[in-house]
Formats: structure tokens, sequence, C-alpha cells
């Protein structure tokens, strides 16, 4: 004999009173099919190129954008890899889960230098880690 999941058995008038209407039907079933991702199926993910790293760039003494100059790039396993620059952001690791180190120069600058960035790859995409730059002047 079969039980539903209050414990009464399938034929029970409380049940098969409850389940006559189509939209309860139908509200059961999507209730058990969504209860679990792996039952509805593989998630769609988007075509999107997703950065894993995001500096903005800034002087450390008037919080100004730094532009002049600007160049960086992001290590992870001895491979060193440049980094797209749009104004005073940079954009590294892109779709690339790992820890990296993040190296920032500009004219007139000191080095700023940043390690152990952790990027999380997720179902899809990675999730970005956005980090500020403060950039000291060069004193020499």
């Amino acid at each position: 004999m079969a039980f539903d999941p209050l414990g009464l058995p399938a034929t029970h008038p409380r049940l098969t009173d409850y389940l006559r209407t189509p939209a309860r039907r139908a509200a059961l079933v999507l209730t058990v099919a969504f209860a679990s991702c792996d039952v509805v199926g593989p998630r769609a993910c988007t075509a999107e190129f997703v950065y894993g790293i995001v500096v903005t760039v800034v002087d450390a003494e008037t919080g100004a954008p730094v532009t002049e100059g600007l160049s960086g790039v992001t290590v992870e396993d001895g491979v060193t890899t440049e980094m797209d620059i749009a104004d005073n952001v940079l954009f590294g690791a892109g779709e690339n889960e790992g820890v990296h180190a993040v190296v920032i120069a500009a004219d007139g600058y000191d080095l700023w230098t940043r390690n152990g960035v952790r990027v999380a790859g997720g179902p899809c995409h990675v999730t970005t880690v956005e980090l500020t730059a403060p950039m000291t002047p060069s004193t020499g």
C-alpha cells in the first residue's frame, strides 16, 4: 500500500481531494522537480567573459585616479599574464580561478603588489575579486 508524506494511504480521501484540481497536482510536481537542481538539469550559463580580478588604481595621497604609464600583471603558478586596462581600472585572471599575485606599475609611483588573491570558481564563471591599489608616489 502506498503512503503520502503525511503517512496516510495514497487512496485516503484527504489526499485524493487535495490532488483533485490540476493546479494542486501541478504545484506538487513542480515542488518535487525543483527540490533538487540535478532533477531540473544543468545550469544555463552565459557566454559572458568574467574577469577574476578587477583593480581600481588611485593615488594613495589624493585618491585621484592613476592612469599615466599604468600597467599590471597577474602571476599564478609562475605564469605571468598582462592585465587589460580601461582608464584607471585593470582587469585580469579572466575565467581563471586560483591564487594569484597582482603587480601594478605606473609612471611616478612605486610598484604595488598584492599576493594571495584567491579567485573562486563558480558553476559557470569565476567570482570577481575587486581590489583598490593605492599607489605611493616615488621619492627618487
